[in-house]
């Protein structure tokens, strides 16, 4: 009886704890990086364009906020009619409208918001704890941060002021986020 009580605990305290995961390749699995700290948070306007399998072009306005308690982001159309919201909070991802696609979506959006986002560091250990490799080049104000699998490029983000350009090789897509204010 003991030990029951002891592994339902253990059970408990490890389920609390976990972080979302999800396929970054067909092989591999990675945890959503840790949120930033309270020197790092960012409230900002985006504005969206790019290219996506699942539905096309896309012209799109996002207002991102980041802290340490989580990570929110409110996708809109230039109608103003918002198209989603995400929010994770260091354990999971929540998102609406929920719908299956959604819901599998909403890692990835976070992924790639962290990577333009978090500091360098935080991004290449969590990486090469997994099995990828982390590259990141700066030339003048130009930031690249690509992640392999192998020498296989899977997803490269390049920075230059308040432009960022993401392309998931491996997924297809690609789309450049620009700071309005």
């Amino acid at each position: 009886m003991k030990i029951a009580a002891v592994l339902l605990t253990v059970l408990v305290f490890l389920t609390s704890c976990s972080t979302v995961r999800f396929n970054i390749t067909d092989e591999k699995r990675i945890n959503l990086f840790p949120l930033v700290s309270e020197a790092n948070k960012t409230e900002t306007f985006l504005l969206v364009t790019g290219s996506f399998p699942s539905i096309g072009e896309l012209t799109a306005q996002a207002w991102l906020e980041t802290d340490s308690s989580g990570l929110s982001l409110t996708v809109m159309l230039p109608t103003g009619q918002t198209l989603m919201q995400i929010y994770y909070n260091g354990k999971k991802t929540t998102v609406s409208p929920s719908s299956a696609k959604t819901v599998m979506f909403a890692p990835y959006v976070v992924a790639d918001v962290q990577l333009c986002f978090t500091p360098s560091a935080v991004i290449e250990e969590n990486l090469v704890a997994n099995g990828l490799r982390y590259e990141e080049t700066q030339e003048n104000e130009d930031i690249t941060r690509c992640i392999y699998d192998g020498d296989k490029l899977v997803i490269c983000v390049k920075i230059h002021q308040n432009v960022f350009q993401v392309k998931n090789i491996l997924r297809g897509y690609e789309y450049t986020a620009e700071i309005l204010y």
